[in-house]
């Protein structure tokens, strides 16, 4: 550039500012305007940092009718361009600019920002005032770009642009306000830690298609719309890769088809709408790909539909306002926990249907669903644990048809469960049951196979509370045959615990009155021995105690008095039998003691169950 041209270049741009009019300082030739080799730009190309300076502060003649602004295309622009602190009256819209240094706006007032296509060693805007917007679209931003505290009037727009710091910082934003949207679509990539922790946008934050290496960090952040982050990819192995413990969120989380590899935490957030990771690859084997230990809140739905999870999904005290789908989703944690919802509150449905799989187990406990749990097609696997884990939860219905038996323990301990809809193949072999509940059988089991689906709990035999709950369940629908049968079978499985004597008393109340759950068999036990005793004392008539005193011998009414403990018809006390036949009435008499005590017994349990 000719000493002429550079004299008259602060000229030619405050001319051109004061009319708003581009100063193109281009060739035309792409190869030649690539702003990563403006180092080979010719001179007539640098525009001293000075000098745009001067234009920016130094006022200009305003044209009527004209709106001023700073606009410059294909610059390279050599040493610090120095706007700490300053007062800037007209925007500044760059293009296709290089600079050879980090321009700083810290504590700077501004108009508007616009850097098109450039490449910027880094960006100081500390605390700097925007008063409309910022744009960084489709720059190269070699170092750190820190807007932390800086207030932007209108929108924020990163698309495009590739941030690759040296150090672990790309771009920081914490305390960040912009009064629109924050916007980082078209291919933005970062590589480093991106912080806008305790950032407010007024707008909706998209970061669709973004790609990010390190931490995303939102703890404390605060967006009234929607927060984007469909179709990004996001890599902080080993980490956290999304950082969002006490976000608040005035719209959804929207993570459609997003792919993650790290950590994400959501402790404490709070999303007005839906969160959504419909689609989603979330990747962190080991550890967890999705942890809420505390406190998530949704007023909408949580949607991992088709998600494939490589990790835990945590979710402890979660209280979603619609549904919690995971439909046709697969969660990998082998060995641990795939999905924990300890403590989780849903409004509405938990579905876990389709092609869903959980290698892992999962956990409900404490749980409150406000309508269904379904499970029905899913496939669920954790051979050396706990399968499903729903202790002292609480669900209108419980839907378990699954594709295959499930391989692990299944634990539902104290839950409560208004419909149980089930198949009974799809129970595994290892049961816990103990204060299990439920108001209705939907399935059309038999009795027997709702036996032997209780016996599959491993403490099935010493518990009472499955049998009781069951029988209650047949009276309450009519079926007192099949309640009666329960009970009898809970009797006979508990005495395996008693001991010798015990288990003795128990097999003699179960043959003689089926423990008092067969009245007719204690019937047929009394008509036979009074068939029997009144043949054989007919055949061989005891001789009276004394002769002219006793009344005729009758023999059915004599075994009567033999056989029962309490009546006296005087047969008894007159004859006396010998030999074998005073045997037999021995055999008789005690065989009424053993019918009346188990009879008594019987009565007394039908008494106290009532």
């Amino acid at each position: 550039m000719t000493n002429d041209a550079m004299r008259s270049l602060p000229h030619r741009l405050r001319e051109a500012a004061a009319r708003g009019v581009l100063v193109d300082l281009r060739t035309g030739d792409p190869g030649a305007d690539d702003v990563m080799g403006s180092d080979r730009w010719d001179t007539d190309r640098t525009v001293p940092a000075e000098t745009l300076r001067a234009v920016l502060l130094g006022g200009v003649e305003r044209v009527p009718g004209e709106v001023a602004a700073v606009r410059l295309a294909g610059a390279r622009i050599s040493g610090v361009l120095d706007l700490s602190h300053a007062d800037v009256e007209i925007p500044l819209f760059l293009t296709a600019c290089s600079f050879t240094h980090t321009p700083d706006l810290t504590w700077s007032r501004l108009r508007t920002v616009e850097l098109d296509g450039c490449a910027v060693p880094g960006l100081t805007a500390r605390f700097a005032q925007v008063e409309g917007s910022v744009t960084l679209t489709s720059s190269v931003i070699r170092k750190r770009a820190d807007l932390s505290g800086a207030r932007v009037g209108g929108q924020l727009d990163l698309s495009g642009s590739r941030l690759s710091p040296p150090d672990d910082v790309a771009f920081d934003g914490s305390g960040l306000l912009v009064e629109a949207d924050l916007i980082g679509r078209q291919g933005l990539v970062s590589t480093g830690e991106v912080r806008l922790q305790g950032a407010r946008v007024a707008g909706s934050v998209h970061l669709e298609e973004a790609t990010f290496t390190g931490e995303v960090r939102l703890r404390n952040a605060n967006v009234s719309g929607d927060l984007v982050l469909s179709d990004a990819s996001m890599d902080n192995a080993g980490g956290t890769v999304l950082d969002a413990e006490h976000l608040n969120v005035g719209g959804s989380m929207l993570c459609s088809r997003v792919t993650t590899h790290g950590e994400i935490k959501l402790y404490s957030a709070h999303v007005t709408g839906q969160l959504v990771f419909i689609g989603a690859r979330l990747d962190n084997p080991g550890g967890s790909a999705v942890i809420s230990e505390d406190g998530l809140i949704t007023g909408g739905s949580v949607l991992f539909n088709d998600a494939v999870v490589r990790g835990a999904i945590v979710m402890y005290r979660a209280t979603v306002g619609g549904m919690l789908s995971f439909m046709n989703a697969r969660l990998e944690h082998p060995g641990a926990t795939a999905l924990a919802l300890d403590g989780l509150r849903v409004e509405s449905l938990l579905h876990c249907g389709g092609t869903f799989t959980a290698e892992g187990g999962i956990r409900l406990g404490g749980a409150r669903i406000g309508a269904a749990f379904t499970l029905d097609g899913a496939l669920l696997s954790n051979p050396d644990g706990h399968a499903l884990r729903c202790a002292d939860a609480t669900m209108a219905v419980l839907r378990l048809r699954t594709r295959k038996p499930i391989v692990g323990t299944v634990d539902v301990r104290h839950a409560h469960v208004g419909n149980l809809d089930d198949d009974l193949s799809s129970w595994p072999e290892h049961l816990r049951l103990d204060g299990f509940t439920y108001d209705a059988l939907v399935s059309p089991a038999t009795v027997e196979e709702r036996l032997a689906w209780i016996g599959r709990d491993t403490n099935g035999h010493r518990l009472r509370q499955p049998y009781e709950h069951l029988s209650a369940v047949y009276r309450r629908l009519g079926d007192d045959a099949a309640a009666r049968q329960v009970l009898l079978i809970k009797h006979r499985r508990g005495r395996v615990e008693l001991p010798w004597y015990g288990r003795a008393w128990g097999r003699l109340q179960d043959v003689t009155v089926g423990y008092g759950f067969r009245p007719l068999r204690a019937a047929a036990w009394l008509v036979g021995l009074l068939v029997a005793g009144t043949a054989v004392y007919a055949l061989n008539p005891p001789k009276p105690l004394e002769a002219g005193k006793a009344p005729a011998f009758n023999p059915p009414f004599y075994t009567l008095d033999l056989l029962l403990p309490v009546i006296d018809f005087g047969q008894e006390r007159a004859f006396n039998p010998t030999g074998p036949w005073q045997w037999l009435a021995y055999a008789l008499v005690l065989s009424g003691w053993i019918l009346a005590t188990t009879i008594v017994a019987a009565v007394t349990r039908s008494l106290n169950r009532q």
